[in-house]
């Protein structure tokens, strides 16, 4: 019974400095050599996901911005997108603006991921946006108001902030028929991050799709934080780093190491007699 494989990035397969260690690498890219099924899930984009995993020699699609893209590592291209339904997206940027919030909003025009934006307080927000803004598969667009249009296609919004400011906004959110969100402390610092998406997409959603191209029978998920919480109900099996939010470890099959010492790739090594 082959068993497919994904590792969740930040906080789970990365390093608490957010890099992938040389000792990760080694050990996933022998194992996948040897014929393990194995791929990411993780909310990042192709432009952020991309570098930090140069060192792996992926071969199966990856499941990026939460499984609203399913990125093809090999062909370097994306493979599929799914979109926001109109109605939800324009109740969603009815919802943010009356609470006078600015998230990110990426939406698919001619092929391209545009992330558009009306203005970028210091602090998280605008980190994510130098962090992303020269990536070479999607470009950032200053806007003076966030709206949809003919001939682009919604996909995802986000937006850093405090708990309490950000609560509210989630909680609407989960009212839209259509779409889906989720809402969490943000990794690198001390904000939460609310991010949204179609009900169609999801870790789950791009998992099944991948359990469909490899023919893989079970499904095996690692993970650290809420939004991981999804692929792990999905799962056959789940395992949640030590470091992980203690809703993530009780949701676990069990726990692992730390993301500081290799937990995922220590993990499937020393298990690879019944991989």
């Amino acid at each position: 019974m082959q068993t497919l494989y994904i590792s969740d990035l930040d906080g789970t397969l990365l390093t608490p400095q957010c890099t992938l260690s040389d000792q990760s690498a080694r050990v996933l890219n022998q194992l996948m050599e040897e014929g393990l099924l194995f791929s990411i899930a993780t909310a990042r984009s192709a432009s952020s996901a991309i570098p930090l995993l140069a060192k792996l020699q992926l071969r199966l699609p990856m499941i990026l911005m939460n499984g609203a893209v399913l990125y093809d590592p090999v062909k370097k291209q994306v493979d599929s997108v799914a979109s926001i339904a109109p109605h939800a997206a324009e109740k969603a940027l009815e919802i943010f603006a009356r609470h006078g919030q600015h998230p990110f909003f990426t939406r698919l025009h001619d092929g391209v991921l545009e992330v558009c934006f009306t203005e970028l307080k210091p602090g998280r927000n605008r980190e994510y946006y130098e962090e992303r803004k020269n990536a070479p598969d999607k470009k950032f667009c200053a806007v003076t108001q966030l709206e949809l249009t003919p001939l682009s296609e919604p996909v995802y919004f986000a937006l850093f902030g405090s708990r309490n400011a950000l609560a509210p906004i989630a909680q609407e959110l989960g009212g839209i028929v259509g779409l889906s969100h989720v809402f969490y402390k943000d990794t690198y610092s001390d904000d939460w991050l609310i991010e949204a998406f179609s009900c169609a997409a999801s870790k789950p959603a791009g998992a099944a799709r991948l359990l469909r191209q490899t023919g893989a029978q079970r499904l095996v998920a690692f993970g650290d934080n809420l939004n991981d919480l999804p692929l792990f109900e999905a799962s056959d099996r789940c395992y949640a780093v030590s470091n992980a939010h203690q809703d993530v470890r009780r949701a676990a099959s069990a726990v692992i190491g730390s993301n500081a010492h290799d937990a995922v790739a220590r993990f499937l090594l020393e298990n690879r007699s019944i991989l």
